[in-house]
């Protein structure tokens, strides 16, 4: 096993695209915290001197999870696409190891974007907040938004990882990804928001507890754990069973 997490890392770390989704994280990031801050003087419902509107500041650093996720999606199909999956699994045959390994590397670099990304989100916070009026910065809610962050994002490439093993076309797996967190899921939760809170978007947002009506954060880790698991179980009991060559 520790032959095949050394392989995955080298994978990750000599891929161009890691980085450049990595720098798309970066951009994301400040367009979430930057226009919360610059419009929060333009009207009241924007104002940052409401507690809650503050709590939407601070969630905004997790607002790339996306991109761990396309991350994860990545990681498992470019192997399709490359036609590197026939090696890989020739070199490890057992499905189950196989995932597991993807999912602990990209959990570790999940993770290690959120630290660098949340605290990029943070010290932009922190050097545009004096320019607006806001209420106090509760330096312990923005840690743990912090810590979850990194968590969620660890997370979310796992699921990645799942997805990219069901669906091993890296396009139809990218497109449906997007499409569901970007239009389905918010569609759901604005015209079902009591379904939408057990959706794993629902769960992403009981991290940040950027609202009083969500899950709590333990039960978002369990919800996203529990779609992770349901979607690696399919997956490796059909898609990857199927013939590869």
């Amino acid at each position: 096993m520790s032959g095949l997490l050394r392989s995955e890392w080298l994978k990750v770390t000599s891929t161009r695209m890691w980085w450049v989704l990595f720098l798309v994280a970066l951009g994301l990031t400040a367009l979430s915290v930057i226009p919360a801050i610059l419009l929060s003087g333009t009207a009241d419902e924007f104002s940052l001197e409401n507690p809650s509107m503050m709590r939407q500041l601070w969630a905004g650093i997790a607002s790339a999870s996306v991109i761990a996720l396309i991350l994860g999606i990545i990681a498992v199909t470019g192997e399709f696409r490359h036609q590197t999956i026939t090696d890989s699994f020739l070199t490890q045959p057992r499905r189950t190891a196989f995932v597991t390994a993807k999912a602990g590397v990209q959990a570790v670099w999940g993770a290690i974007l959120a630290i660098v990304v949340g605290g990029f989100g943070i010290l932009l916070a922190i050097v545009l907040l004096p320019t607006q009026p806001h209420s106090p910065i509760d330096a312990g809610h923005v840690a743990g938004v912090y810590g979850a962050a990194i968590l969620l994002f660890a997370l979310y490439a796992v699921l990645g990882v799942a997805v990219g093993a069901l669906i091993r076309s890296q396009v139809i797996a990218l497109v449906v990804a997007l499409l569901w967190v970007m239009l389905m899921e918010p569609l759901i939760v604005t015209f079902l928001p009591a379904v939408g809170k057990w959706l794993p978007g629902g769960g992403a947002s009981a991290f940040l507890q950027s609202s009083p009506d969500l899950l709590p954060l333990w039960a978002g880790a369990l919800l996203l754990l529990g779609y992770t698991m349901v979607f690696s179980a399919i997956a490796i009991r059909t898609t990857l069973q199927r013939d590869i060559t």
